[in-house]
């Protein structure tokens, strides 16, 4: 568990962290890890870029993480209505001055300048101070001015690490949380100075998921085994290999396919015995619940292919 502290430092508060002096964590970094950097860049536009500015960035070189300009309009654009817009905020360096003393540095290329290790320990170096303005201080960067804007993330994962029994960083699936969550419900019950641990565990489970989602290590949940699966997936397999569908139509005629095996699968055990008329009465079944004519188009088709 010592070898681990390391890496949710930002989780443990407390002077004792100051009196151990500050030692940098090395960077697990990986410049191929597509998905990686994908995340990051949510993780900078939400909690960094409402002070810092990337001046000598443009959104559109996001396009270089795998991300379509609409993605990244959606998703990542909220100081900019402009693709080749850079990546500025509203915050004028006169009222930085006044609200932060300091100016929050650009961070184009700060980590060129710091280096990646700094960067990474630094954000994992917060620690509770009260006797700074913003209760907050910094072992890498001593009495710095910037709070800790990652704190909504730390909350309780020192418990999540222990009762997850951690000992570096690996996926987690839901199942292990909710039982790591009811252990810890239990644990309040019994602590005199817990308070309102009625919701204790569904905190943690919340806690718990944010941190591990923030690493890309919360495992998605297994959806229970469907009737006629395996036919389903030689059929996404056929579109995808024999027709050269696109994903997203791969995706949508599975769907559509899908909706249909779960409704005759309620009629019949076998699909042999599948007729044209249950297929018509689907049909007219989802277009008087809403389905427009190029949904029910969409979906003849589909069940046309998947029967051939």
């Amino acid at each position: 568990m010592r070898r681990f502290a390391g890496v949710i430092l930002f989780a443990v508060a407390g002077a004792a962290l100051a009196s151990e002096g500050a030692r940098l964590v090395p960077a697990p970094s990986n410049r191929l890890d597509v998905e990686s950097l994908q995340r990051g860049a949510r993780n900078f536009v939400n909690y960094c870029l409402n002070c810092h500015s990337a001046q000598y960035m443009r959104y559109n070189r996001l396009t270089d993480l795998g991300l379509s300009e609409k993605q990244i309009e959606e998703n990542l654009m909220f100081a900019s209505d402009k693709i080749g817009s850079t990546m500025t905020v509203a915050m004028t360096r006169a009222d930085a001055a006044a609200w932060f003393v300091a100016v929050p540095p650009d961070l184009t290329v700060e980590a060129r300048v710091r280096g990646r290790d700094w960067l990474y320990s630094y954000l994992l170096a917060f620690y509770r101070d009260e006797k700074t303005p913003t209760g907050w201080n910094n072992l890498v960067f001593p009495n710095v001015v910037m709070p800790h804007v990652l704190w909504n993330l730390s909350g309780e994962l020192i418990h999540v690490v222990r009762l997850l029994q951690m000992e570096k960083l690996r996926d987690v699936s839901q199942a292990e949380i909710h039982r790591a969550a009811q252990c810890w419900a239990r644990q309040q019950r019994s602590n005199p100075n817990a308070h309102s641990y009625g919701n204790s565990a569904s905190f943690f489970i919340y806690a718990a998921k944010k941190w591990l989602c923030f690493h890309g290590r919360l495992k998605p949940s297994s959806a229970p085994r469907t009737r006629f699966a395996d036919q389903l997936g030689d059929f996404a397999l056929y579109m995808t290999e024999k027709q050269g569908l696109s994903p997203q139509s791969v995706r949508s005629h599975c769907w559509k396919t899908s909706k249909f095996l779960s409704w005759v699968g309620e009629r019949h055990r076998l699909l042999a015995r599948v007729s044209v008329e249950d297929v018509d009465e689907f049909l007219a079944m989802k277009g008087a619940a809403g389905w427009n004519r190029k949904s029910v188009s969409v979906a003849a088709q589909a069940l046309r292919a998947f029967f051939r």
